[in-house]
């Protein structure tokens, strides 16, 4: 914890669910049920949000990277959330939007604290110009 907070770290988080949300539906579908403006997030842009119930009561919190104009992955920590997804769509009318658990296929590494950004200068070269 300390290492994180105040230099860096190095942490498995490949136990969070990966979901990919599909579909010329899937904006819609996220923006009906997460607390952020899926409709502003740019391609290759991260978001962190919560799933909420219709009272407010907070689900799960994820974050969300758009990867395509219908293409989004959803990182949540609970197997349910692709549950509750599928439900959200099918209670919206939602039909053109498929939600498929990554999980077993993907596993995350984070690299994070305030010098995260030292240690990869030093391990990756980054072209000139381009955003570290």
């Amino acid at each position: 914890y300390w290492a994180c907070r105040e230099r860096v770290a190095v942490m498995d988080l490949s136990a969070l669910r990966k979901f990919e949300v599909l579909g010329p539906d899937a904006e819609a579908l996220l923006q009906a049920t997460l607390t952020r403006d899926i409709r502003r997030l740019a391609r290759g842009q991260v978001v962190y949000s919560a799933m909420c119930t219709d009272t407010g009561g907070v689900i799960d919190d994820c974050t969300v990277l758009r990867l395509g104009d219908n293409n989004f992955r959803f990182i949540g920590g609970d197997p349910y959330d692709g549950i509750w997804l599928r439900t959200q769509a099918e209670r919206l009318g939602l039909r053109q939007v498929w939600i498929k658990d990554s999980s077993d296929h993907m596993h995350n590494l984070a690299l994070q604290g305030p010098s995260s950004r030292d240690l990869l200068a030093e391990l990756i070269w980054t072209p000139p110009g381009q955003p570290a």
